[in-house]
């Protein structure tokens, strides 16, 4: 079971654990690129006492415990303890900040830190909110972006009472500041070994950035308005993962669930007319917004835009109870009774309609135990060994079995120039070679790159069903090789048995090199 980020994110990790297995990097390069270079060390350290993968599992697991941790005590500073218990249970049932947390990637810092920050701020203790802001930087330049802008905004109308009183809290504030901006500013340096970026211009006419089968399907540029809806609603949604307490009431309509965060929204913010939402949760609702703006305006020079708004507006949507419940002390008592009353049967109603978040997430978690025997045949193909093979069939194979693959889906972001020119000849020659007719045209894709054994699936190797998912515009180009012969034709539909060394109902592994002819370690002699 894996998080479909850890086949990325962990590449570099498993690469430095197996340096003979991973000679040619150039996958890994990219994947070390995006990676903060703290969290490359905790994997370093935690994979001397287990497995990256599992490391990961229980760094989420322990994350998760810390924000649930964090959640109460922030609940309580804001309303009281029924209000901190209130927020315990949103937060447990939140779906993204389950699925985002658990995984225990680097993002999976954000909610946990965020909470962090925001019970620094609501009780004006600046040691948790530098030091998330501190952390953020290191581990998640996007959740430190938001972090530092959210505690800038609050701090501004504070700096005429510091500069008179005390400007200690000041010069901490520039010291931290400066120390993360260069942090930042090295890591988001990393990524010039891959080229230049790409323009808006240039994106808007390559059919990997368009939809329906674009790779990152950014064009036609989504609404605003539907990002925004979607991220709001999401801190109260659990649909997408957990156990469901009435299924009927879980259908994909969701004809009663979507309107549930909005009595949500009319409740609660009449009860806070009673009292004015504090500034701090006011600057921290105000820098995801302006970030994902801005991330908008300069074409992911900031990232994907929308991470400013899922690190942010769940938080915020929580965060309205326990303000809430804490505003309704100002009532009568009978009116706080009732009020009260309604907003604990909102919590239970939204625990009843969508599921409880209370199991593992599960829309990001991939199974891959249905394939336990390949990823162990493919871990005793020799050192130094390089697969080609159908993209998505590859992309779990530098994870599970420690190979290096020619390219994947995976990695073929088409973000930066240089890498993805490269990937894109890469994916060329994989398929000419996956539809191959003669040796000849596969020795050549075999000598290019040094290839030593292909995976492949049989499937791919026929007519039988629609050509297996890929990204535009190598769709187009696969299914076009994949019908322009019959299959008898394809090369890998004849190969020897002494040349196949596994094979199962759907996957077989051809050694390329001694049915080619073609020694690796000689190959100037082809």
């Amino acid at each position: 079971m894996l998080d479909d980020d850890h086949r990325q994110h962990l590449l570099a990790v498993y690469a430095d654990l197996h340096p003979d297995d991973f000679r040619e990097q150039f996958l890994v390069k990219y994947a070390r690129a995006y990676l903060p270079p703290l969290y490359e060390k905790l994997l370093c350290a935690g994979s001397t006492f287990c497995d990256p993968l599992v490391f990961c599992k229980w760094l989420g697991m322990g994350l998760l415990l810390y924000s649930y941790v964090m959640a109460f005590f922030l609940g309580r500073t804001i309303g009281g303890p029924v209000a901190g218990l209130l927020t315990l249970a949103l937060v447990i049932h939140s779906e993204p900040i389950a699925e985002s947390t658990y995984c225990g990637l680097f993002r999976s810092f954000s909610f946990p830190l965020g909470l962090t920050l925001l019970y620094g701020m609501a009780g004006q203790r600046n040691i948790f909110a530098l030091g998330s802001i501190l952390v953020s930087a290191f581990l998640y330049p996007p959740a430190f972006m938001i972090f530092w802008l959210a505690y800038a905004l609050w701090l501004l109308p504070e700096i005429p009472k510091l500069l008179r009183e005390s400007r200690r809290p000041l010069w901490i504030f520039l010291s931290v500041s400066v120390l993360c901006a260069t942090a930042v500013g090295w890591f988001m340096s990393r990524t010039s070994s891959l080229g230049e970026r790409y323009t808006r211009q240039e994106a808007r006419e390559m059919p990997e950035w368009n939809r329906p089968y674009g790779r990152l399907q950014e064009f036609p540029i989504q609404t605003r308005g539907k990002d925004f809806n979607h991220h709001l609603l999401s801190g109260l949604n659990g649909r997408n993962h957990g156990v469901s307490v009435v299924p009927k009431w879980t259908l994909p309509s969701g004809k009663v669930n979507m309107y549930i965060p909005w009595l949500w929204l009319m409740l609660l913010g009449a009860g806070l007319c009673i009292r004015p939402i504090p500034y701090w949760l006011v600057s921290f609702f105000l820098s995801g917004i302006f970030l994902y703006w801005f991330a908008r305006q300069s074409f992911f020079t900031l990232g994907w835009p929308d991470r400013y708004l899922l690190y942010n507006l769940p938080l915020v949507m929580l965060l309205l109870l326990p303000l809430a419940w804490g505003a309704s002390q100002l009532l009568s008592l009978r009116t706080r009774i009732l009020w009260r009353t309604g907003m604990l049967l909102m919590v239970a109603i939204i625990f009843l309609t969508t599921p409880l978040g209370l199991t593992l997430p599960g829309r990001c978690i991939i199974n891959t135990e249905h394939m336990r025997d390949e990823w162990k045949a493919l871990q005793k193909l020799p050192s130094g060994s390089l697969l080609a093979g159908w993209p998505t069939d590859l992309d779990n194979i530098p994870i599970l079995s420690h190979k290096e693959v020619l390219v994947n889906f995976e990695h073929a972001y088409p973000l930066y120039k240089r890498h993805y020119t490269q990937v894109s000849e890469r994916m060329n020659d994989n398929l000419r070679l996956i539809f191959a007719t003669n040796a000849a045209a596969a020795r050549i894709v075999v000598k290019k790159y040094g290839l030593t054994h292909a995976f492949l699936n049989r499937t791919t190797l026929s007519h039988d069903g629609r050509t297996p998912g890929i990204f535009a515009p190598f769709n187009n180009k696969a299914s076009a090789m994949r019908h322009g012969s019959p299959p008898t034709a394809f090369l890998f539909n004849h190969v020897p048995e002494e040349y196949i060394i596994y094979k199962s109902e759907k996957f077989f592994v051809v050694d390329l090199a001694r049915w080619l002819c073609i020694n690796p370690s000689a190959m100037e002699n082809l």
